[in-house]
């Protein structure tokens, strides 16, 4: 997009710019698309050169590797292992939304969330998670999308997660499949 053409950062994960306080580098944020991307086209050999397309390289990645828990368990370790939220995520948790819906796969936004409650002296799992679900009878996944209280209210916001949750593999929505 227009942003990253001139070079400015529009990401919740991005490492903290030089000489800022807070320490936040590259091993810290998850790989945003276009990086998870790249990352799994070298681990399956991805032979084209469309290695920034997430969902063409995954479906690759899936069918070479046949089966669909190696590419999600590729995915968990790159977002989800070892990283931690940014200051801007962490801000984000700060601002109280009583209702949050995400395309992030991983759960550091429940653990920013956690993270600002404990330190206001709130219940750390204090937030009603959902993960969106195809209204499809035939659908495999067991997982049903819950609606949000009719008041949802900043003490217990509402998670909506529209691309699936890192531990619900079946939720995950990453091919064109």
């Amino acid at each position: 997009d227009l942003f990253e053409q001139q070079g400015i950062s529009t990401y919740i994960h991005a490492p903290a710019p030089e000489g800022c306080e807070y320490s936040y580098g590259p091993d810290d944020c998850p790989p945003v698309g276009n990086q998870l991307s790249r990352l799994l086209a070298t681990k399956c050999n991805y032979p084209y050169s469309d290695t920034d397309n997430l969902q063409r390289v995954s479906w690759y990645y899936e069918v070479t590797n046949r089966f669909r828990h190696l590419l999600i368990d590729e995915i968990k370790t790159a977002v989800h292992v070892n990283r931690r939220p940014s200051s801007v995520l962490r801000g984000l948790a700060r601002l109280r939304f009583p209702i949050v819906i995400t395309t992030n796969y991983d759960k550091l936004y429940e653990q920013a969330l956690e993270t600002i409650a404990l330190e206001s002296g709130r219940p750390a799992n204090n937030y009603d998670k959902s993960i969106y679900a195809r209204n499809d009878p035939s659908s495999k996944l067991r997982t049903k999308t819950r609606d949000c209280d009719i008041s949802p209210s900043p003490d217990k916001p509402y998670l909506l997660k529209i691309h699936g949750d890192i531990d619900v593999p079946d939720s995950i929505v990453i091919t064109d499949e």
